[in-house]
């Protein structure tokens, strides 16, 4: 947990934090366990459908004329 402290002891897998004399630890602020899951958020598309000023069919033809064309460049 995040409540500071200084490293007394560090092995493999055990770590010994001294957080002071007068430290209790009934007191400690509890971190609760996250039991859901947020909800993804949901982006805007980057890359429109059908861009302003075209209409569907246009598009599609454009996008396959671009699909169709040969290479600029073989790598």
């Amino acid at each position: 947990d995040k409540t500071g402290g200084k490293v007394i002891s560090r092995r493999t897998n055990i770590l010994l934090l001294y957080r002071g004399r007068h430290y209790d630890p009934k007191k400690r602020p509890a971190i609760p366990l996250m039991l859901w899951k947020p909800h993804a958020p949901i982006y805007p598309k980057l890359v429109k459908y059908v861009p302003s000023g075209l209409t569907l069919e246009q598009t599609k033809e454009m996008r396959s004329r671009g699909l169709n064309s040969p290479a600029l460049i073989k790598l």
